[in-house]
């Protein structure tokens, strides 16, 4: 049997304790290729959730941009349909009977499209939105108010309802109550009411 010296065992020792250290070195060199493979992922996945998230942001928003555009081009057009016919109806009128319906809403497309400006630049020096100014002067003229009438009266009433810094609400409450009046030429208890309602009781 060979002998076996101290420092023979030392190295011995020596030799099996770095191949243990070896194999933890490598055993920690792989957790950490895992530990950093599963950082990619995670990383990886919050980037394309990221994405995906942003995708979805640009498509809602390109959606609702059309929506809110299909809207406002519906609401012009039917603003300019019952402005042609006002316009129509008033040319009729201003006829006395020389001119017929059809014929008259074949000659409106001019006067209407600067009635349709005329709103547009009113709503714009107004705090009122185009939609409420638009139903105030159309409120006014189909209560038997001619075109020029309803402009007059509509501008009154802006003026109005600013210089009493009114909402949207309150200011059509104020202009559907004075159409009412003025198409009946008298105050009702109704009118008084909605008057009421409107900060002028």
């Amino acid at each position: 049997m060979a002998e076996t010296n101290v420092g023979t065992l030392a190295a011995k020792l020596t030799l099996h304790t770095s191949g243990f250290s070896s194999g933890i070195d490598s055993a920690e060199k792989s957790l950490k290729g895992f530990s950093g493979s599963i950082k990619n992922i995670a990383i990886g996945t919050a980037i394309g959730s990221a994405v995906v998230t942003g995708i979805k942001t640009v498509t809602n928003s390109v959606i609702n941009f059309g929506k809110s555009s299909f809207n406002a081009v519906a609401d012009a057009q039917q603003l300019e349909a019952s402005l042609k016919s006002l316009v129509t109806t008033e040319m009729v009128k201003a006829s006395n009977g020389t001119l017929s319906y059809a014929d008259a809403s074949g000659q409106a497309a001019k006067k209407t499209g600067e009635l349709t400006d005329y709103i547009r630049n009113l709503s714009i020096l107004s705090p009122f939105s185009n939609d409420v100014v638009s139903k105030a002067f159309q409120f006014n003229a189909s209560m038997g108010q001619s075109i020029s009438t309803a402009k007059n009266t509509t501008e009154a009433l802006l003026n109005l309802g600013a210089g009493l810094s009114l909402s949207q609400e309150e200011f059509t409450g104020l202009s559907v109550a004075m159409g009412q009046v003025g198409s009946t030429g008298k105050i009702t208890q109704q009118d008084l009411r909605q008057f009421a309602n409107n900060r002028f009781g």
